[in-house]
């Protein structure tokens, strides 16, 4: 997990992990020896990063082109 180091400095992590094990408890089905996890309603929001994050080789490639 890539970002558990940050969040551990930040002391953020174990709460984000107790919220995203809570969620996935509440919301998981078990089929067979497998967990189906429907996120139909699940909403999402970004926010655009700033010009200077999209630099970098690894971002250019994902930035939209039609973005000007």
């Amino acid at each position: 997990m890539s970002e558990q180091d940050r969040l551990t400095a930040e002391d953020r992590w174990d709460e984000l992990h107790h919220d995203l094990r809570r969620f996935v408890e509440q919301r998981a089905e078990h089929s067979g020896n497998h967990l189906v996890l429907p996120l139909d309603d699940l909403l999402a929001s970004a926010i655009r990063a700033p010009d200077k994050a999209m630099t970098s080789p690894a971002c250019a490639s994902r930035a939209d082109p039609t973005d000007t």
